[in-house]
């Protein structure tokens, strides 16, 4: 990922960064994994809260018959963010020609040759005066609203689960192992939030 005034780009390294179509569906397809990776966390964390606070609603995860819904869910979710990408982030001429000195001067990377992703917030409308892009700020409004959404559930299960764990009626034994399996939850969310979801985002908030 670059980012260049008002705008980011993401665009391939890998054997697709010589094809058009080829890397622009690679990285829609990305992208597309990166927002279901973080809604299978946040399964993880449902799963656990309804074990834990709400077991009375187990069989929307031990029954067959609810797996189209959590699949459509994760489906969902990533369609949306692949619709995004391919709709709103598309290598259109004049985001090329925002991109291509910067691009090239830093990469010597040619966006003729090679699809790119991204938003440019600001354009130049005929009067030459810088106006924000409605469109663009929709784009990234819905990918902000997935990940919040999905962090937002995240949070909720973890303080639920947490106060829970503190007041429920169980054995000590059986209370340390709840809280190491929480404790494990935690860490294997934490490490993708912090060394790729934070990251990734965090160029895109700061334009």
């Amino acid at each position: 990922m670059h980012v260049y005034e008002y705008a980011f780009v993401l665009f391939p390294t890998s054997f697709l960064q010589y094809t058009l179509t080829a890397a622009h569906w690679g990285m829609v397809m990305y992208g597309s994994l990166f927002c279901q990776s973080l809604v299978l966390l946040a399964f993880h964390f449902v799963y656990r809260y309804i074990l834990i606070c709400k077991t009375n609603y187990l069989y929307l995860f031990n029954s067959p018959k609810y797996i189209p819904i959590h699949f459509g869910i994760w489906l969902g979710m990533g369609i949306i963010w692949g619709t995004v990408l391919h709709n709103f982030m598309f290598y259109t001429e004049p985001y090329k020609n925002y991109l291509h000195d910067v691009l090239w001067e830093t990469y010597e990377f040619d966006v003729n040759t090679s699809a790119i992703l991204g938003l440019m917030y600001k354009k130049r409308n005929e009067d030459g005066e810088e106006v924000w892009d409605l469109l663009e700020l929709f784009a990234f409004s819905v990918c902000m609203t997935e990940l919040g959404i999905t962090f937002s559930v995240i949070s909720f299960c973890t303080w639920r689960i947490h106060e829970t764990l503190k007041t429920a009626v169980m054995s000590e034994k059986a209370r340390r192992l709840q809280f190491e399996l929480f404790k494990a939850l935690l860490v294997q969310t934490m490490i993708p939030v912090f060394f790729e979801y934070i990251p990734y985002q965090t160029p895109r908030c700061c334009i």
